[in-house]
């Protein structure tokens, strides 16, 4: 350090006025977080940096990769549709005033205010970076803020739920891409149908009603039915952008919207607060954008060549994987499925997403008897479980809806005051 500094009160009294919030502050915890190596310091960018590759694809990406930047750099005379004032317009009417802004400071409530000079200055930007093929650099920032999941092990960073605030006026461009994007999807049918999550028309209800038909038509054939619930690992966190583009390209998205998505992707970064204090700005390699308009959408797309095992049905809602086979045989019930997981560690593999065995749940349905041999993942066993939980709902092994009816049941009843 330099020369020495002496704190008087009598002529710093900043500094003791300082000193004395602190002491008295009963809002800020100032707990240092834990993770799984110890104290955190700056591997929170760790959380966006995508799983590296088995060697021996390494060859097999970079030439993906090589694909990927030829593809990008070829002149094209197509063009995304642009958007119209009234488009933007109705954009805007339709956002929730009670959302945090990001690093920009430009709210929602704000955005509900602009004169209509401003809503076409905003549509003629909007077009410009549309029929460029570029998202601006300046927004494509996240702030991530840390939220308690409870009161209790606040010094544990799992403990914690992140929520990355994003501008607002890149959720603009961002919302009209998907538009586009979506009509695209819709046209060219790229969606699997067993993919509920983020769909207009669908829920997390429907695909339970769905697993459910299928199992209790089971029961009336004297089947029994085996779900494995796959646990995929930070999946929206960890999706490997080269991979991304190379099935949009495969999927023939036009090349316009391949190349804006592509410089959507490029060159994000974040933040982390805490207790008042900000981390530095680290760069996302992997992921699609938490908070974003468009993660969901590309997220979606990334899923839809999950590898299909005849007989093998699917329900998926976004990364809510479940496999579903049923007969009256165990030995195929087991062989059935053990061949289905085998197909979809090979598709992890390729794709850099982990499936944690530990996580991941078996459950066989049935009215009685045996239970077929354990499955297996990584060399891992699967264990068979009486119940399991699926979006928000348990399944029993008979699927007597109990815990979920006896829930309902206990809960308090609010009474209404005339």
């Amino acid at each position: 350090m330099g020369g020495k500094t002496n704190l008087d009160p009598n002529k710093n009294n900043d500094v003791w006025r300082i000193v004395a919030a602190l002491k008295n502050s009963k809002a800020t915890n100032n707990t240092p977080l834990q993770g799984p190596e110890g104290l955190l310091y700056s591997n929170e960018e760790a959380q966006f940096t995508d799983h590296p590759p088995l060697p021996k694809q390494e060859q097999e990406d970079q030439l993906m990769k090589e694909f990927v930047d030829e593809f990008l750099e070829e002149a094209d005379e197509e063009t995304i549709t642009p958007a119209t004032p009234e488009l933007i317009k109705g954009i805007i009417t339709g956002l929730r005033n009670k959302v945090s802004p990001g690093e920009d400071n430009t709210s929602n409530l704000a955005l509900k205010h602009l004169p209509p000079v401003m809503i076409h200055n905003l549509t003629a930007l909007i077009n410009g970076a549309l029929s460029k093929c570029h998202f601006p650099d300046v927004w494509k920032k996240a702030q991530v803020i840390m939220i308690p999941k409870s009161a209790k092990g606040m010094q544990l960073s799992e403990n914690y739920r992140p929520i990355s605030l994003l501008s607002t006026l890149a959720k603009l461009i961002e919302k009209v891409i998907k538009i586009r994007l979506e009509e695209e999807s819709l046209d060219k049918n790229l969606l699997p149908d067993e993919q509920f999550g983020f769909r207009a028309q669908l829920s997390t209800e429907l695909q339970v009603v769905r697993i459910a038909e299928i199992i209790t038509h089971g029961f009336d054939f004297r089947q029994r039915t085996g779900l494995v619930l796959l646990d995929l690992s930070k999946a929206f966190d960890k999706v490997w952008h080269v991979g991304l583009l190379v099935k949009m390209i495969n999927m023939e998205i036009s090349p316009p919207m391949v190349k804006i998505i592509a410089s959507y992707l490029k060159n994000r970064s974040f933040s982390t607060k805490f207790n008042g204090a900000a981390s530095q700005v680290h760069p996302i390699r992997a992921g699609v954008p938490q908070g974003s308009v468009l993660g969901p959408t590309l997220f979606n797309l990334f899923m839809t060549d999950l590898p299909r095992t005849p007989v093998v049905q699917m329900a998926l809602y976004a990364d809510d994987t479940a496999l579903i086979y049923k007969s009256s045989n165990m030995q195929m019930i087991q062989n059935k499925l053990q061949k289905a997981l085998n197909k979809m560690k090979a598709w992890a593999d390729r794709y850099r997403i982990r499936i944690n065995p530990n996580k991941t749940q078996a459950i066989l349905f049935k009215k009685g008897g045996t239970l077929p041999g354990e499955l297996m993942y990584e060399n891992q066993a699967i264990p068979w479980t009486k119940t399991a939980k699926y979006l928000g709902v348990h399944l029993d092994d008979k699927l007597t809806w109990g815990k979920d009816i006896e829930k309902i049941i206990t809960k308090p009843k609010v009474s209404a005051t005339l």
